[in-house]
């Protein structure tokens, strides 16, 4: 919501249902988010926002619309059913130009049921240092989220978002007592993109690290690989961590549940095809070949969802787990195939370069009950640059 009133009201169902008053912040562009309990499952909805100071000019804002709510957590897919978690990185507009995937990715048919950002919305530190105040990150988050392109797929489809290093400096290992971090992130980041992503009632209330279901057999846990990592050029040990203890217990506890097909995403590549840059998973070895170790011990399909490389990768880790790396949405693209190095035990099934990509994770239920996983990375005019199928078994 975007106007010059001190509060808002949303409508939803031609005006069935009424939220309370709500403040707006002009520091944060006077974005705000609203929760709705009560609403049915993949339903379309009316909406409207109501202000307190009608006589204000309410400036580039869409006062009325629609949207649809998820699939039932709690119910597993229907026979003949499926579900599509689109997700990416990177924006790093060119001149401050406009986006196009952005709008590519909200027209797609298919359609998904949600798009999930992992990482790089913003380039603070780039192509010049823009400046670490509160402001100067307000000022990149607005000139986001007003893109006519970025408005169209916010509009279109539910949006979760975790952050990566871009959003605070480049390869950022310095924890959440920075300036840095308490501006770009808590003042910036969470109030327009993160404060919409599911809170998980068993995680700690000050992570923001989340999980959730898209059906009871298609589970989700989006890691936050900044907060809590170790120095990247630290000594390899039991003590270097990416996640930290505590959300890495929740990881491990969760990879071993039994949600029938569970989707994984961290902000950084997992794979060691990547090469030996320090703030990838292939730097921090003791606590990812301890992930790598409860991987081999699942019954259950793993899709580990990446970003970050300005290319895009789908790999086979082991059998039963692949890893879909998507980037970047609208940034500079790797010239090179950054993925085309001997993976010894990995499998490279497809990698793209010098385009601008998107993937999708699409997980269908047969007449025959049989569960089938479909990766797919796309380029910016919709078309497919590759597609796999995963049994929904191992």
């Amino acid at each position: 919501v975007r106007c010059n009133a001190k509060r808002f009201r949303l409508l939803v169902d031609d005006n069935a249902t009424r939220t309370d008053w709500l403040p707006l912040n002009r520091t944060v562009d006077y974005t705000a988010t609203v929760s709705i309990d009560g609403l049915a499952p993949r339903t379309s909805y009316n909406y409207s926002v109501e202000v307190d100071e009608p006589a204000y000019t309410l400036r580039d804002s869409q006062l009325d619309g629609t949207f649809t709510t998820w699939p039932d957590a709690t119910q597993p897919l229907a026979k003949g059913d499926s579900v599509s978690l689109a997700f990416g990185s990177c924006i790093l507009p060119v001149a401050g130009g406009a986006l196009r995937m952005p709008r590519t990715i909200a027209r797609h048919t298919p359609r998904s049921d949600a798009f999930l950002f992992l990482g790089d919305a913003i380039y603070i530190d780039e192509p010049n240092e823009f400046g670490v105040a509160a402001k100067d990150y307000a000022a990149k988050y607005r000139q986001l989220v007003h893109d006519p392109s970025m408005r169209e797929m916010r509009a279109t489809l539910p949006h979760l978002a975790m952050y990566d290093d871009h959003e605070l400096d480049n390869d950022y290992d310095l924890g959440d007592e920075t300036a840095r971090w308490r501006n770009g992130i808590e003042l910036a980041f969470m109030p327009f993109l993160g404060n919409g992503n599911p809170s998980t009632p068993h995680f700690p209330r000050d992570a923001n690290y989340f999980a959730f279901n898209l059906t009871s057999d298609v589970c989700v846990f989006v890691s936050d690989s900044r907060r809590y990592r170790s120095h990247n050029g630290a000594a390899d040990s039991a003590a270097k961590t990416m996640l930290g203890a505590e959300q890495l217990a929740l990881l491990v506890d969760w990879l071993r549940g039994d949600c029938p097909i569970k989707l994984w995403a961290t902000s950084v590549p997992f794979t060691k095809t990547t090469g030996l840059s320090t703030d990838v998973w292939l730097s921090f070895p003791h606590e990812r070949n301890l992930l790598l170790d409860v991987m081999r011990s699942m019954t259950t399909p793993l899709v580990v969802l990446t970003g970050d490389r300005h290319a895009a990768a789908v790999i086979e880790l082991m059998d039963g787990v692949v890893e879909v790396s998507s980037s970047p949405i609208d940034a500079f693209t790797s010239p090179i195939d950054i993925f085309a190095k001997d993976p010894g035990d990995e499998r490279v099934l497809f990698s793209g370069f010098f385009q601008r990509f998107f993937s999708t994770v699409g997980v269908r239920r047969s007449e025959a009950d049989e569960l089938t996983v479909i990766l797919q990375v796309i380029d910016i005019d919709g078309n497919i640059a590759m597609s796999h199928e995963m049994k929904g078994e191992r």
